[in-house]
């Protein structure tokens, strides 16, 4: 609307005027006129900035706790432990300890079905190994 109102001003005979009024010496009311058009003009690319602004931001990230929910269910259903989850620069950030290899795989099946290029998570899991199992002091990587 402000560039129609620009348009308009300049074809009914307005100028792209700037004009600087000095008061004199000592004297007071100084300072500037901007003709109608420039300040329509201004305005109109100010908002047009401010459009371009709000339409390149980065756009919105999926809710990641819902695209992996699946995920996520299927962890807790089979002995998936995580000790930090939380969502940092637009990836979901998991850490935590599977029960067996074939949890583990079947894990990363759940989020592959999720979303195939998995670029938005980032599961750090490793291995626990069974009580009572050689080497089941700690954690297996």
């Amino acid at each position: 609307m402000s560039f129609t109102l620009f348009l308009e001003n300049l074809l009914r005979g307005g100028r792209l005027d700037v004009e600087s009024n000095w008061g004199g010496l000592g004297g007071g009311l100084s300072g500037w006129r901007v003709s109608g058009p420039l300040a329509f003009l201004f305005l109109s690319i100010g908002l047009f900035a401010l459009l371009v602004a709000a339409i390149s931001n980065d756009p919105p990230h999926p809710d990641l706790w819902e695209r992996y929910r699946g995920a996520l269910n299927f962890a807790a259903q089979n002995g998936i432990k995580f000790e930090k989850r939380e969502v940092v620069g637009g990836k979901l950030l998991l850490k935590g300890t599977a029960p067996s290899q074939a949890v583990e795989d079947a894990f990363w099946t759940q989020v592959k079905l999720a979303n195939p290029l998995y670029d938005d998570i980032v599961p750090d899991l490793s291995i626990k190994a069974p009580a009572g199992a050689p080497g089941a002091a700690g954690v297996v990587k």
